[in-house]
């Protein structure tokens, strides 16, 4: 029995060992591979188009913070906010940049007195 169960750990240890050697070897032809294809594409122009205008389906952004509170009057108000309302986007903010909302207020700030036509 014990004999046996050393020949199986050897001959498992072995069968790993080749393995990795495999994927060390096939990872290293992605790698140059990957090197020739971005060599070859360095000489072309980059894209003038968003990746958002390239694709017919519109995409989906998360939203990032929920209205609480709309002053009367206020731009909100008049631009018909609601309580409630989840935002997605305000100016440049939005769920990946938001850096837990300063940047809304920054952007409040860049904006304040600018009207809009």
């Amino acid at each position: 029995m014990a004999k046996r169960l050393n020949y199986l750990v050897r001959t498992t240890r072995a069968r790993i060992i080749h393995l990795r050697n495999d994927h060390k070897a096939l990872m290293g032809q992605i790698e140059k591979g990957l090197h020739a294809l971005h060599q070859a594409n360095a000489s072309l122009p980059l894209p003038t188009r968003s990746i958002a205008t390239t694709t017919d389906r519109p995409i989906i952004e998360a939203s990032f913070a929920r209205v609480d509170s709309v002053a009367p009057s206020s731009p909100a108000d008049q631009a018909g906010l609601k309580i409630g309302d989840k935002i997605k986007r305000f100016g440049s903010v939005g769920a990946l940049n938001h850096e837990k909302l300063s940047k809304v207020a920054t952007e409040v700030q860049a904006n304040e007195g600018v009207r809009l036509s």
